[in-house]
C-alpha cells in the first residue's frame, strides 16, 4: 500500500521480489486510459529479464524495448537501459522527451547505479502527477557512517523523499522468501604486509595472481561440483576469470561479462577464447544444465536471475557495501528443489593490511546484515 502512494525509494534486498512488485503495480494500473509506464534498468540482461517476467504473468503484449537495437515507443510499458533513457534526455531526443512527458509510472531498478544528475534531468520532464518509484537492494541498509556513500546516494534520497518501504534479510528469512546462507571462510596467508603500494598492485599480488589463493578456491569449486551444485564465481577482473577458466577447463564452465562479451573453452584446442554472449540464449542454456560453473563480473553482480545456483565463490575481494550486497544476493534466491540453503565461500586475506581490512568488513556483514551462519575454517 505504501508503494502505491506515489513517490519514493523502495529498499528491497536482492532476491526479495522487486520485479514482482513492479509487475504487480503495472497489473493494477494498466487499464487506466492514460497509462504509460517506463522501466529503467542498468543492463540489457535486466531488460530481457523484466520482459520475461511480464510474459510469466501474461502481460508480454504490453512490453516494448527501447535500446540501441529496438525503438518500440508505441507500447504502454517500455523497458529501457540507463544509457538509452539518460542519453536520450541528455541529447534532447524528442521521442524520449515525449515519452517522459506522457509517462504516468516511472520505475528505476538498481537505483544506486543511476547517475543522479541524469535522474534529476529526467524528473524535469516527468508529469508531476505521475508515480516515480526507485528500487534498490543496497543504499542505506547499514553502516551508518557510510549512510551516503557518495553524493549520488544523497541525491536519490532527496529526489524521492527517502525510503517508503524497507525490507531486511531477517524478515525475508522469517517468511522463507530467500535461501538461508552458510558462509565458509578460507584463510589466506600468514604474515600481514604493511608496505604502501597502489591498490591495483596490491590486488594483483594478493588477490588476482595469488597462486595459493586461487588453488584453494579452485579446490572448493570442484568439491561443490562433485556434490552436484551449480557454482557461480564472481571476480573483478577478466584476467582473474581467465585463470579460473584454465584451471577448470575440464568442467562445463563459462564466463559472462558486460557489453555482451564472455569467455568459453574451445572444443578443439581446449584454450580459453573470447565470445559474444546472447544473454537470452545463455539463460536457456543454463536452465538446460549446460554449465556447472559460471564465472562473472559486473553483469553477474546484479540481476542475473539463476535460482538453481547453489554455491557462490567470492573470488574478487573488495569491501564495497553495494557490490557485496548485490553479489551475495546472486545465490540467495529461494531454491526450487532440495534444501533452501545457499553456500558461500569467502576469504580472509591476511597477506596485506589493505586486503585484510576488506575481508573483515565483508565477514562482519554476513552476520549483521545477511543473518548468515559463518564457519571460520578451511573448506
Amino acid at each position: 500500500k505504501n508503494i502505491m502512494l506515489g513517490h519514493g525509494l523502495n529498499i528491497m534486498p536482492t532476491s526479495s521480489g522487486k520485479t514482482e512488485v513492479m509487475v504487480a503495480i503495472i497489473k493494477i494500473l494498466k487499464d487506466d486510459p492514460d497509462f504509460q509506464c517506463v522501466v529503467a534498468v542498468p543492463s540489457g540482461y535486466l531488460a530481457y529479464q523484466f520482459r520475461k517476467r511480464m510474459e510469466k504473468y501474461g502481460l508480454d503484449d504490453l512490453v516494448g524495448i527501447v535500446n540501441k537495437d529496438h525503438k518500440e515507443f508505441d507500447k504502454p510499458v517500455i523497458v529501457t537501459v540507463y544509457n538509452s533513457i539518460f542519453g536520450g534526455v541528455e541529447t534532447k531526443n524528442p521521442l524520449m522527451i515525449k515519452l517522459l512527458k506522457r509517462c504516468t509510472l516511472f520505475f528505476v531498478d538498481e537505483a544506486h547505479h543511476a547517475r543522479s544528475e541524469m535522474l534529476t534531468h529526467c524528473f524535469k520532464f516527468i508529469n508531476r502527477k505521475s508515480r516515480f518509484l526507485l528500487f534498490s537492494g543496497s543504499p542505506f541498509l547499514e553502516e551508518q557512517d557510510e549512510l551516503f556513500e557518495n553524493s549520488g546516494d544523497a541525491t536519490i534520497y532527496g529526489l524521492t523523499g527517502g525510503p517508503i518501504v524497507e525490507v531486511d534479510y531477517e524478515t525475508l528469512l522469517h517468511y522463507n522468501v530467500i535461501a538461508k546462507s552458510m558462509v565458509h571462510i578460507i584463510s589466506i596467508g600468514n604474515a600481514t604486509a604493511k608496505f604502501g603500494a597502489q591498490p591495483q598492485k596490491i590486488e594483483n599480488a594478493f588477490i588476482t595472481k595469488n597462486r595459493k589463493r586461487n588453488e584453494k578456491l579452485v579446490s572448493a569449486i570442484r568439491r561443490f561440483v562433485d556434490y552436484g551444485f551449480i557454482v557461480m564465481v564472481l571476480v573483478k577482473k577478466k584476467a582473474h576469470a581467465e585463470i579460473f577458466m584454465e584451471a577448470l577447463s575440464d568442467l562445463k564452465v563459462f564466463s559472462v561479462f558486460g557489453s555482451e562479451s564472455g569467455l568459453d573453452i574451445d572444443a578443439e584446442t581446449e584454450e580459453v577464447i573470447s565470445v559474444d554472449v546472447d544473454y537470452e540464449q545463455f539463460a536457456l542454456d543454463f536452465e538446460a544444465g549446460k554449465y556447472e560453473v559460471v564465472i562473472g563480473s559486473t553483469v553477474a553482480d546484479e540481476g542475473m536471475d539463476l535460482p538453481s545456483m547453489g554455491a557462490l565463490i567470492l573470488a574478487g575481494g573488495g569491501k564495497s557495501r553495494i557490490k557485496h550486497l548485490q553479489r551475495v544476493g546472486r545465490v540467495k534466491r529461494k531454491k526450487r528443489i532440495g534444501r533452501n540453503v545457499a553456500y558461500i565461500i569467502d576469504t580472509m586475506d591476511k597477506g596485506h593490511i589493505y586486503t585484510l581490512s576488506h575481508s573483515k568488513k565483508r565477514i562482519e556483514r554476513y552476520t549483521k546484515v545477511f543473518k548468515s551462519t559463518v564457519v571460520d575454517n578451511e573448506y
